[in-house]
């Protein structure tokens, strides 16, 4: 687990950081935490799928195939995506809550781009006189912005519940010839959206829902990519190759760093 601690502007006065240089943090991520205004750039990589939080419904991009492995990342660190989700970007600051509540911005302590000292010339200071840099200050509004869109993806995933949208969804692939069949995961029933009233039908284009909800339905095919990387994966592990070539396994949208709020 992340060591996770509050920037505190009398305790971290000193400390800096790097911007990120690999992905390997996220090499254990099978799946990630995704925004539904990120479907349409997530959706060329890899499956949206939905999983259950609480007594509602999350959505997730499914990065991998098998346990605490992401095969959007590469064996060096590097992002074989076209997009980087924005659970990613802020790296390696989040925002947590202490015991009552209060959101704090936080960073991973035990990060290798978290340093206790300033790097003249290289490194980012976290504070600078009695509050936030400019840099870290950006991230702190970066990850505002994140709360947003992550209300905005409850809001959307309660509508589609209250609409009885949500069916299991169960995908079967084929690993080193064995068949595997995922479980716990959710899609929306695309029968039930077809027969929708036409008030609620209406009401789901005009906000953007039920374009989102068909850039979901789109990705589901795409666990055929996550076995191509698979395959790819090993047989470079084999070969010790790092040169082996995956532009081919996605197509569609690059990461133009921007997140649409009004989904």
């Amino acid at each position: 687990m992340p060591q996770l601690k509050a920037v505190s502007a009398s305790e971290h006065r000193r400390f800096s950081w790097m911007p990120f240089s690999h992905y390997k943090f996220a090499k254990g991520d099978q799946f990630i935490p995704l925004l539904v205004n990120e479907f349409k750039l997530a959706s060329t990589m890899a499956p949206i799928a939905f999983i259950k939080k609480g007594e509602g419904y999350q959505p997730i991009l499914i990065a991998g195939l098998e346990s605490k492995r992401n095969l959007l990342v590469s064996s060096e660190g590097y992002w074989l995506g076209g997009y980087v989700p924005s659970h990613y970007r802020s790296h390696p600051f989040c925002i947590g809550k202490n015991q009552d509540g209060k959101e704090l911005l936080c960073f991973h302590s035990d990060s290798e781009f978290v340093h206790d000292r300033i790097i003249p010339g290289e490194s980012k200071p976290f504070i600078q006189g009695e509050g936030l840099s400019t840099d870290l200050q950006e991230i702190y509004d970066f990850l505002k912005s994140c709360q947003i869109g992550s209300q905005n993806s409850d809001s959307f995933c309660s509508r589609c519940k209250e609409l009885d949208l949500f069916m299991p969804w169960s995908p079967e692939i084929k690993l080193n010839g064995k068949s595997k069949r995922f479980t716990g995961f959710y899609c929306i029933n695309e029968s039930k959206l077809k027969n929708l009233p036409d008030t609620d039908a209406k009401s789901m284009l005009e906000t953007g829902a039920l374009g989102a909800i068909y850039y979901h339905l789109a990705s589901l095919p795409l666990t055929t990519s996550l076995e191509t990387l698979y395959y790819r994966q090993a047989k470079a592990s084999e070969s010790k190759d790092s040169g082996i070539e995956y532009e081919d396994v996605f197509t569609g949208f690059a990461d133009d760093d921007s997140i649409n709020l009004e989904w």
